[in-house]
């Protein structure tokens, strides 16, 4: 299943029976064509949702820090003492990266995220010597939530 525009932003996962996906499923982000996360791994439906929240209502960053390459967003959301602001804990199918989000201006969310050196499951598209970011309309995201999120609940 594709929600949404890879070339935007979509949810990808592998289609289950109604009474799994409420509670358990395979799923990746896919961000300006790059999937962040694994198929191969479940992610926790209820937590994936409470930061879906977390993700169309996200923190502003200082102005200054805006100005900072993706580098040195990446850097500064790497400080304990904002990490957890900023972070994206969406589930095991995405253990393998380091994802953050904010406001990057009004109505825009900017997700910044690396592959970790060492991983559990193989990404061949992807480095973890870089720091990929995008830009995406929050009323974008909102829509692929909203029809994700009602194809997850539906009953069968």
């Amino acid at each position: 299943m594709l929600f949404g525009d890879p070339s935007i932003f979509a949810l990808k996962c592998i289609d289950a029976d109604s009474k799994q996906r409420k509670v358990m499923i395979n799923l990746v982000l896919v961000i300006n064509g790059i999937e962040v996360g694994t198929l191969e791994d479940g992610t926790y439906i209820p937590t994936f949702k409470a930061s879906l929240n977390r993700i169309v209502n996200p923190e502003k960053l200082d102005i200054k820090k805006i100005e900072l390459s993706a580098e040195g967003k990446f850097d500064y959301f790497l400080n304990p003492n904002t990490t957890g602001k900023y972070m994206a804990s969406l589930g095991d199918s995405f253990d393998d990266f380091d994802i953050f989000f904010y406001e990057s201006e009004l109505n825009f969310v900017e997700f910044i995220w690396r592959l970790h050196n060492q991983t559990v499951f193989s990404y061949l598209d992807l480095r973890s010597d870089i720091i990929y970011s995008s830009k995406v309309p929050k009323s974008y995201i909102l829509k692929i939530i909203k029809e994700f999120l009602e194809w997850v609940d539906k009953v069968d």
